[in-house]
Order: structure tokens, then sequence, then C-alpha cells
């Protein structure tokens, strides 16, 4: 387990993500990962245009990773003056 499942193709999930959603200027620093058949994880940093709305944004991606079978997530928002110094 602890690796991408194999029905998440991750390259493809980060294209529909900033496909997606405007809003969102750049994502990084992204893990998905089983641990059981039921629970698939995420993790990752994004780049919102507006902090005003960050919280809007953040409900959108996390339903939107709920329709692709991920069942928990933990995303860091960050802004343009504001980007961690790793991109992963």
């Amino acid at each position: 387990m602890e690796a991408t499942p194999s029905n998440i193709n991750l390259h493809e999930l980060i294209d529909e993500i900033k496909n997606r959603f405007d809003e969102i200027i750049e994502i990084h620093d992204i893990h998905v990962w089983s641990l059981s058949s039921k629970d698939v994880y995420f993790t990752g940093h994004i780049v919102v245009k507006d902090m005003d709305r960050s919280m809007e944004v953040l409900e959108k991606l996390e339903k939107f990773l709920k329709e692709k079978g991920i069942t928990h997530s933990t995303i860091q928002i960050e802004s343009l003056d504001k980007i961690c110094e790793i991109y992963h």
C-alpha cells in the first residue's frame, strides 16, 4: 500500500485541477497514496489568485477530490507573495 492507487493517474489529476480551477495559479508538492482499499489520501500546496476567496477554492477542490475517490485531503494554501521555496 502507501503508493498512488492504480486507478489514479497523478499527472492527469494535476492537469485536470489546473484546467478546472482558474483560481489556482500553481499546484505542487502533490502526494496521493492509500493505506487501505477504502482510504485514499491527498496532500498538496496550491497557489491562489485571491486569498479572500481561498476558502471557497478549498471547498471546491475538496469536493472535486472526493468525486475522484480521494477520501482524505490536506491542502496548504499559498499566495503569490508567499510561495514555499521548494517545489516537489
